[in-house]
């Protein structure tokens, strides 16, 4: 829907909504197939005759399977849904110049996922501790720590039945942005757009780290794997922020300018624990505490324009990486000058040997012809063309 707030079609807002149904896919066919494959069944182990190893007949209470009969899916499952909502306000101040600012709400609701509904967290009452080393990862040092995590007896321990069904997981994602914009007008034009995000979400894969529980949207099956969640429904909070900006200047000779920056801050993340008692893996802070590095980046364009006001072949981008590269070509010539000096005192002082009042030449002596001159840094740092060839030649 758009509204024309000031009937002349300079200010206006803008409110759309949506609700989408998300795409199974194959993956909840093959989670919930009985035929798995992967096939294991785990047992507690009691070593009825001491002597450490296994036997038929000393298995215990059964802990998990991936056998027929062990996975099955809820007949009455629904199908995961997001609502989306927006909402902007477009104001223009000039011929060819706007701004614009809005937020964007968004859910994720009646997610799927493997559970064991028959082992709730209320089984999960015997206490035992698991030694974390700290950030530093070396033990009996100050920021070593106990924690404390709950396993099952064996008396609570229901059927190790795997249901595929509708968990309470949810998401909930809110933006905030605002941008301003200028058309080619004259010789220039310029963009620039910022937004903030606050998330709340079940997830168990950040950064590549998977976290317990290993099935996605990562709802918790036991109050283990709710530790370290910054919310108390087991969900994670964090927020992000992105900012951008560009512009195109028309310079002379027939050459086009394009600056673009970039910055964006870094995912949050937490350290993760493995517990050796079952399969847990767990972020030992909570998650947020820590944050990968920012990330910005900038470039710059320059280009030749065509008279239709495209771009023609040449185009030259400038980035860290271009000077990283620079940088390394310099890092290797400097070397390789050492190198052709220490080989030409080598030449100078055998030249001088054979040279010498009464000397004789021997008959594995080689003449060896002097080197090319070495290019200095700045002629590199100058040059886009291919790399100075070094060799060294005898006369035949």
């Amino acid at each position: 829907m758009i509204y024309n707030i000031d009937g002349r079609g300079t200010m206006v807002a803008k409110i759309t909504y949506g609700y989408f149904t998300h795409n199974p896919s194959f993956d909840i066919a093959t989670a919930a197939n009985p035929n798995q494959g992967a096939k294991s069944i785990t047992y507690t182990w009691t070593d009825r005759n001491g002597d450490r190893l296994y036997q038929p007949g000393e298995e215990g209470t059964l802990v998990s399977s991936n056998l027929a009969g062990a996975v099955s899916s809820d007949p009455n499952i629904r199908q995961p849904h997001s609502h989306e909502i927006s909402g902007f306000l477009e104001r223009a101040l000039g011929a060819g110049m706007a701004v614009r600012a809005g937020v964007v709400y968004k859910t994720n609701d009646d997610l799927w996922q493997a559970y064991r509904p028959f082992r709730p967290t209320s089984a999960y009452t015997l206490p035992f501790l698991a030694h974390d080393a700290g950030e530093d990862g070396v033990a009996r040092t100050t920021d070593d720590r106990d924690l404390t995590f709950y396993g099952t007896p064996n008396a609570k321990l229901g059927a190790a039945t795997t249901i595929i069904q509708n968990v309470p997981a949810f998401g909930r994602y809110t933006s905030v942005a605002a941008s301003i914009d200028r058309r080619p007008r004259g010789r220039w034009s310029f963009g620039a757009g910022v937004s903030y995000s606050r998330i709340h979400e079940h997830n168990n894969n950040y950064i590549g780290n998977t976290v317990t529980p290993a099935a996605n949207p990562g709802y918790p099956n036991s109050p283990n794997e709710m530790l370290f969640a910054n919310g108390a429904d087991g969900a994670n909070r964090f927020t992000l922020w992105d900012l951008k900006a560009h512009g195109t200047w028309d310079a002379p000779l027939g050459l086009r300018v394009t600056p673009v920056l970039r910055a964006q801050a870094g995912q949050p993340y937490g350290r993760v624990l493995q517990v050796t008692a079952g399969e847990l893996r767990l972020f030992r802070h909570r998650h947020g505490a820590g944050r990968a590095a920012r990330h910005t980046a900038h470039g710059q364009r320059r280009g030749v324009r065509r008279p239709d006001g495209g771009h023609g072949a040449l185009r030259r981008t400038l980035s860290r990486a271009d000077v990283r590269g620079r940088v390394q070509r310099v890092q290797r010539a400097r070397v390789r000058r050492h190198q052709l000096r220490d080989r030409a005192r080598v030449c100078a002082a055998d030249q001088r040997r054979r040279a010498a009042p009464g000397a004789r030449r021997r008959a594995h002596d080689v003449v060896i012809a002097p080197e090319p001159a070495v290019p200095d840094t700045a002629q590199l740092l100058s040059s886009d063309g291919p790399r100075p060839a070094f060799s060294a030649s005898s006369p035949p």
